[in-house]
């Protein structure tokens, strides 16, 4: 296979330095599913992944920020033993989609993925930082968390995103008795929701609201100054998305975990090696 047979107007790929960029507007979890699978089909077909950069421009325009939240490991991949029929199958199921890719995340063979994000997306020492500062928030033990993760703001404008009582609804089926209850969102009015049907939970108040009701954080994003950005938000541009890739890091170690039908969908539990603590929403009523 050749490169432009998969590569998009958004990648590039530098033979000589075996550097693959990825320059898009869009969310961080979008893009990084999009990584994961261009870089899946490019060692699967043989061109060798030394370095990634990632562009950022929907939050800093043209800006690498690849390497301020992951390092690459020197470590050498064994998808050469792959079958072909294993390796057609398992780049069918990479197709885009808006819970990120394949009609069902939950079919894509975790034994090439798991091979890929262990070499290319390990946090940084940084992005460690904050996920051991919200782990010391929360308590210190997350296998007594039951993680969930419910965005609104634009996102009802992308998918039929599920309402607080269908979360309440999968919330009432777990031991709530004995786990905390951590809600994730980009909504304040997700937050009185949850509150108004008396539900104990906890936030992680490190990570701010949009001040913006009702607009994603990430929404011209370039447009506001890092001083500006931080001002209003107590951390840089750069530190916001670190807090962002914190919360992958919240999910492989969280009890259970209960995702908004999003870009996380399928890069949260690839990223964590497994599906078997996640419900997954494919849509408002559905569940993958």
């Amino acid at each position: 296979m050749e490169l432009h047979d998969f590569l998009t107007h958004f990648d590039n790929y530098d033979l000589e330095t075996k550097t693959y960029t990825h320059s898009r507007e869009a969310g961080l979890y979008a893009l990084l599913n999009s990584i994961l699978r261009t870089v899946c089909f490019l060692e699967i077909y043989g061109y060798e992944v030394d370095k990634i950069k990632l562009l950022v421009n929907e939050y800093i325009d043209q800006k690498d920020c690849f390497g301020e939240l992951f390092t690459i490991k020197d470590i050498k991949l064994n998808l050469n033993r792959l079958h072909d029929d294993e390796k057609s199958n398992f780049l069918k199921q990479l197709k885009f989609k808006s819970t990120g890719l394949g009609e069902n995340p939950k079919n894509i063979n975790l034994k090439i993925t798991n091979q890929i994000i262990s070499k290319f997306f390990n946090p940084t020492n940084e992005v460690v930082d904050f996920y051991k500062s919200f782990v010391s928030y929360l308590g210190g033990d997350l296998s007594k968390i039951i993680f969930v993760w419910a965005r609104r703001t634009d996102k009802i404008l992308e998918n039929n995103v599920p309402s607080v009582e269908k979360y309440l609804e999968i919330l009432s089926t777990l031991d709530l008795k004995n786990n905390k209850v951590l809600i994730q969102t980009d909504d304040q009015s997700v937050i009185d929701e949850f509150t108004s049907h008396n539900l104990d939970f906890i936030t992680i108040p490190h990570i701010s609201l949009p001040k913006n009701k009702g607009n994603a954080f990430h929404r011209n994003l370039r447009d506001v100054s890092d001083k500006s950005f931080e001002e209003s938000y107590g951390v840089s541009k750069i530190n916001h998305l670190r807090q962002f890739v914190a919360l992958s890091l919240i999910a492989q170690n969280a009890n259970t975990v209960i995702l908004y039908p999003g870009n996380p969908t399928t890069f949260l539990p690839l990223f964590c090696g497994s599906f078997d603590h996640f419900i997954l929403f494919e849509n408002e009523l559905k569940l993958y």
